[in-house]
């Protein structure tokens, strides 16, 4: 392989039967019929006079040679922002989406005799919403590219050019949603029913049957939830989720999975895991990555935690002094050991959804 070669095999798929499409039609839903063999990692790239047909960027226009080119005229003067160079009746223009090209992209090839085709007003959102239906319709991640016939400077023929691109995962928001409840029912509120009915470290005073029906019907529905959404393909997790909950709460196994390593497993990175898997049906190494970061963001939690809880729930009083090197001595009691602790993990509680948030809006 030298650096102008390719490791891996290129192939170049056409897409027949398509029909002829017009304002209104489903693009996506075409595409959909007519390549149901898409799959995750392919590139789908679409000329942008089928994206204008389908959104509706086409203008009447008059069947007389002469009034038709006066009409081309000002669509092209509407669309172009700058015109860079003039020959004869032929305008270089840059348009408003910063492309230059002849005539600002107004075209009248491939639609009827009396009609102007325009470019899609935003190339990269028509891009976007293509991907996202084939997700929805055929459950595939492909990137999208829209593309534009234009003249080689200095050469004869034609290229085509990318001018709207949908190249990352979209956010599926209702999956994400699901998930954040599915886990909500199960680790915020069956997770502590069943800490709770399993020594009662809390102290609420629940009776032990309201605890176990809420466990059941929590966690329950949070596998449910899991079942709905994603079927088979999710329900390995759904299994391992379950096996966690009960394992660490109730102390199954001898107890081996109530640890500080397993609940940064189960309450940090399984989650992470899930959550990303569960968007497109893969695993990347970003979604890795940020499994990695979340078991240590639990693992720091669990730090500040675990001797908070000691002196909140086991401590009665603490008696200490400080000699500080200056010879200054200072008592502590109980309240100044657990007060930084409990503001740590106040912190941690407003940073996690707040990057949470952040990183949902980056996308």
């Amino acid at each position: 392989m030298t650096d102008h070669g390719s490791a891996t095999r290129v192939e170049l798929l056409p897409v027949p039967g398509l029909p002829e499409f017009r304002p209104g039609d489903d693009l996506g839903a075409a595409l959909a019929t007519a390549a149901p063999w898409l799959r995750d990692g392919d590139i789908v790239v679409v000329t942008s006079k089928v994206v204008s047909k389908c959104e509706g960027r086409i203008v009447p226009a008059p069947s007389d040679p002469q009034a038709r080119d006066d009409l081309r005229r000002k669509l092209i003067d509407a669309e172009a922002v700058r015109v860079l160079a003039r020959k004869g009746k032929t305008l270089i223009t840059e348009n408003a989406l910063g492309l230059v090209q002849a005539a600002a992209g107004v075209d009248g090839s491939n639609v009827g005799s009396t009609e102007l085709a325009l470019l899609p007003v935003d190339p990269d959102a028509s891009a976007a919403t293509l991907r996202a239906r084939l997700s929805e319709l055929l459950g595939v991640t492909v990137a999208v590219l829209i593309t534009d016939t234009m003249g080689r400077a200095w050469r004869n023929g034609q290229t085509d050019v990318a001018i709207g691109a949908a190249v990352m995962p979209h956010l599926v928001l209702w999956r994400l949603g699901g998930a954040l409840l599915a886990f909500f029912l199960a680790v915020g509120i069956g997770a502590h029913a069943l800490d709770e009915l399993h020594g009662r470290p809390l102290g609420t005073g629940i009776g032990s049957g309201v605890l176990t029906v809420t466990a059941v019907l929590s966690i329950g529905a949070a596998m449910a939830l899991g079942v709905l959404d994603g079927g088979l393909r999710l329900l390995p997790f759904v299994v391992v989720g379950a096996a966690l909950v009960f394992g660490y709460n109730l102390e199954l196994f001898g107890g081996v999975l109530h640890s500080d390593l397993w609940f940064g497993v189960a309450w940090g990175a399984f989650p992470a895991l899930v959550g990303a898997y569960a968007q497109h049906w893969t695993l990347s190494a970003a979604a890795g990555i940020a499994a990695v970061a979340a078991f240590f963001l639990s693992m720091g939690q669990r730090a500040l935690s675990t001797p908070a809880r000691a002196l909140r729930r086991r401590v009665g009083s603490v008696s200490a002094q400080v000699t500080w090197r200056d010879g200054r001595q200072q008592e502590l009691g109980r309240a100044d050991l657990l007060t930084p602790l409990e503001r740590g993990l106040r912190y941690f509680a407003w940073a996690t959804p707040t990057l949470a948030v952040a990183l949902v809006l980056a996308r």
